[in-house]
């Protein structure tokens, strides 16, 4: 019973500690960012919620000043888009154009 009691305060103590160290990320990193533009990808909103999730998770919320992106499209063969160091909300508006640019009219894609 006493071994019991001490795996759960470890198990609580652990939880409580990792929960201390959480918050905003803080060191920029390196994102490369695949689209999949095939006709496929029309089908009952994917390329929709695929966007929506890129503009508001990501882009919105996740990125920070020092990211790098890049963003790729494809359908048939691999596409680079852009590449740019998120130095300002300039730059974010410009990752917002290109995510926009991108419409689901490939043919498909051969993976």
């Amino acid at each position: 019973m006493k071994f019991k009691k001490l795996i759960f305060i470890f198990l609580l103590l652990a939880g409580v500690l990792f929960n201390l160290n959480a918050g905003e990320r803080t060191v920029p990193v390196d994102m490369i960012i695949m689209i999949d533009k095939s006709l496929s990808m029309q089908e009952s909103g994917k390329f929709d919620s695929l966007k929506q999730w890129i503009l508001d998770e990501l882009i919105g919320q996740m990125i920070i000043y020092g990211d790098w992106i890049s963003i790729y499209q494809f359908y048939e063969n691999p596409e680079h888009l852009t590449s740019i160091e998120v130095k300002n909300k300039e730059d974010a508006a410009k990752i917002i154009k290109t995510i926009n640019s991108i419409l689901p009219n490939g043919r498909f894609t051969d993976v």
